[in-house]
């Protein structure tokens, strides 16, 4: 079904400090329950053939769907030669068993995102409109030499989708700073006026950090889901904004992050390094995902062991411990400007070229001889004899090892739970490809299971938790997630009841599904818990429950 593109302008004054997103919520209205269906859970590689197929639209199925397919191979099957031996490309064919047969491909196998997985992608092939509902056999074959195999998928009724998601539209908004598209029936829409003034401010600090000589409009989409980390800039800049955001990113923050991202790439330079990018964007907005002391930090990072070598976290940057790279580029960053100045830095990172090994530390290494006299590797024991003079704080200690700790549990659930979403090899929707395709499914639907929702809303109450020095509490709930993902890797039949948070977590899932609620957040007080829920639209409703009988209840 094609969708219209809404177009409106608001002209807003800027912001003099940035405000809190308005928490309207209102006392639970007698539920309507959305139609129940059964949607495919993550899907598992074929023990026959080790080849995993991933298809979008997530959760299900239903008649109109525009749908793609991911391929994965258990191998490399990309490279055309493999130890020396040459070897023929491989491709895939997709046969659908409609009415009227339906092939598509051969797709080839190719590198797919930061982490080059070997994949064959069908993008928006096969279209649904006007199906009828029920089961159709999908048969993938694998040329030239096989194997084949065959899935079944169940496409459920057009009129059986939730009605946000069958009334989606985007939206775009023009304010002083920025483009901001958004889909309709999501918490953008809901708090649209805050996220307005939120980005109007976020680039106002951005312009004179960065020096842009001349205004250029920035193009925000507002991504109803989790991506990645949350946030990921290219032409455009695309940011999480949704009330079960379980990455737990501050959206000011994010959004800061990714504006300076653009105008990074807009000053241009010869060659960018992956450190200095991404530890020039931590630089200008004093932190990664919140305001946080990058020297310090850093100097925590050596106390906790964890410090990576500048040289292995340059030529290998997006592969290391995500937090902990992102800190120590912010810091570095910001030592050789306090060091000999921010012009001086400038100077340097602009003139940084191609490396001809194709390590990035030796392209570093040469730069910093001409614009600093130092080699990379004396600069680092300066670097680190810096670091080991800043006093050591037991709260930032326990608050960096928390921080990695939690999104490390952030991807092993998304690994688990939400593969789509690892920003390794993350499911992109382009803007270009919103309009190409008028795709909103892929970023209205996501896996919304009992398992999900429970996980999710764990997450939530971990980071909030870590976000209020909470410690104890953080540890304690990232322990309840972990031993359910322990479970779940080991296929257990009941991983919920490896910890007594999880199962509480997940009864009130259950219970608030089985009403016709979509549970956004829990707090749990004792026998007693407030959950903010969405039904059926973007509003939130504030419910209360009890813990009586061994079992949770609605009041």
């Amino acid at each position: 079904m094609r969708r219209r593109f809404v177009f409106c302008t608001a002209a807003l004054m800027l912001a003099c400090q940035v405000l809190s997103p308005p928490t309207n919520t209102s006392q639970a209205p007698s539920p309507s329950p959305s139609p129940t269906t059964t949607a495919t859970a993550t899907p598992k590689p074929l023990k026959q053939t080790g080849y995993e197929v991933r298809i979008h639209p997530e959760d299900g199925l239903y008649v109109g769907d525009l749908v793609s397919f991911e391929v994965i191979a258990p191998i490399d099957t990309s490279q055309s030669e493999i130890e020396g031996e040459e070897v023929a490309v491989m491709t895939v064919e997709l046969e659908v068993n409609t009415p009227i047969p339906q092939t598509f491909g051969p797709v080839s196998f190719e590198p797919f995102g930061f982490q080059g997985r070997s994949q064959a992608n069908f993008r928006w092939e096969w279209d649904t409109t006007g199906l009828d509902p029920g089961k159709y056999e999908l048969t993938f074959q694998i040329f030239p030499d096989g194997p084949v195999w065959m899935q079944t998928i169940n496409l459920f009724p057009h009129d059986a989708l939730p009605p946000a998601a069958l009334d989606a539209e985007w939206i775009s908004t023009t304010t002083e700073c920025c483009l901001i598209t958004y889909l309709s029936g999501t918490a953008s829409e809901r708090e649209i006026d805050w996220i307005l003034e939120s980005a109007n401010l976020a680039a106002a600090e951005s312009y004179p950090v960065v020096e842009i000589g001349s205004f250029q409009d920035i193009h925000i989409i507002l991504m109803p889901r989790v991506l990645g980390h949350g946030g990921f800039a290219s032409g455009e800049i695309y940011v999480s904004y949704l009330d079960r955001n379980y990455a737990g990113n501050n959206f000011e923050q994010v959004l800061r992050h990714e504006i300076v991202h653009i105008f990074d790439m807009r000053d241009g330079g010869d060659y960018r390094p992956s450190i200095f990018v991404e530890g020039f964007a931590v630089y200008h907005t004093r932190g990664h995902f919140k305001p946080e002391p990058l020297l310090s930090r850093s100097a925590t990072l050596l106390d906790l062991g964890w410090y990576i070598p500048l040289a292995k976290l340059a030529d290998d940057f997006y592969f290391q411990q995500h937090e902990i790279g992102y800190l120590e580029a912010g810091a570095f960053v910001e030592y050789l400007i306090e060091r000999w100045g921010y012009q001086a830095f400038d100077d340097f990172y602009r003139d940084i070229h191609p490396p001809t090994t194709g390590k990035d530390s030796l392209a570093i290494d040469a730069a910093l001889k001409e614009h600093y006299g130092i080699s990379f590797h004396d600069l680092e024991q300066q670097f680190l004899n810096a670091l080991h003079r800043i006093p050591l704080n037991p709260d930032l200690r326990e608050d960096v090892f928390l921080s990695v700790l939690f999104f490390n549990t952030v991807r092993r659930y998304q690994e688990n739970l939400d593969p789509s979403a690892h920003f390794l090899t993350a499911w992109l929707v382009t803007y270009n490809d919103i309009q190409e395709h008028d795709i909103t499914a892929d970023y209205m639907r996501h896996p919304s299971q009992p398992d999900n929702l429970a996980l999710e809303t764990l997450l939530i109450s971990a980071h909030k938790a870590l976000w209020e020095d909470r410690f104890g509490e953080a540890r304690r709930t990232l322990a309840a997630v972990n031993a359910v993902l322990d479970r779940i890797e080991r296929e257990h039949p009941h991983p919920f009841d490896a910890h007594p948070q999880a199962a509480d977590h997940y009864q009130i899932v259950t219970l608030l599904l089985e009403a016709g609620y979509q549970p956004q957040q829990i707090v749990l007080n004792g026998d007693s818990a407030l959950v903010l829920a969405t039904n059926n639209g973007p509003n939130l409703i504030t419910l209360y429950l009890e813990f009586t009988g061994n079992t949770w209840r609605m009041e």
